[in-house]
């Protein structure tokens, strides 16, 4: 027999109440397959065996001692939940708070970085001036500046000469190879 078929009956069997006939393809199907027919019989021997027992009568207090029970189980449970939920609120709230602060303390620092013109500016503008004085010079003072100038040119034009000629003004001797200064130089 096919497995869908016989998990099909025994499905309905195990549905059925202690004295209830089975349905006509049931039947059938139970003539034909030992498996399901070993199926039912052992079904119908629990029922009768359950159905044998009685009924039970609960004790008078049933009713309460099951209300109290179930209401202490829940109040054991409340607190945890109530608890989780109240964490997850302090967090919710703290991070809230620290990202108004952080935002306040930006928004404090861009203000007055805003407001104050810029450090090096100022230092450029403060070493720099704008316009610079020249004081005047009178005819004495062009005139000084003028020789003082003349003299430098001169000292510079004779400080070359000496250096191309030899060192300091000096001749060496011809044929000493050295650089004794001879009694030539010194007259």
């Amino acid at each position: 027999m096919s497995k869908s078929i016989c998990t099909t009956i025994q499905r309905e069997l195990d549905e059925m109440a202690l004295n209830e006939d089975c349905s006509v393809v049931s039947l059938e199907h139970l003539t034909q397959c030992d498996e399901c027919r070993d199926y039912y019989q052992k079904q119908t021997k629990l029922r009768e065996m359950v159905g044998s027992l009685g009924t039970v009568s609960a004790p008078p207090d049933f009713e309460i001692r099951l209300r109290s029970r179930l209401a202490r189980d829940n109040a054991s449970r409340a607190p945890f939940i109530n608890l989780w939920s109240l964490r997850q609120q302090n967090a919710v709230v703290a991070t809230v708070l620290v990202l108004l602060i952080g935002g306040a303390i930006l928004v404090t620092q861009l203000i007055k970085r805003n407001s104050e013109p810029p450090r090096v500016a100022e230092s450029a503008q403060a070493t720099t001036p704008a316009s610079v004085a020249v004081p005047k010079e009178s005819p004495i003072q062009v005139a000084v500046r003028e020789e003082h100038n003349a003299s430098n040119v001169e000292a510079r034009r004779h400080t070359s000469k000496q250096a191309k000629h030899g060192c300091g003004g000096f001749q060496q001797s011809p044929g000493s190879g050295d650089s004794r200064i001879s009694n030539s130089d010194l007259q």
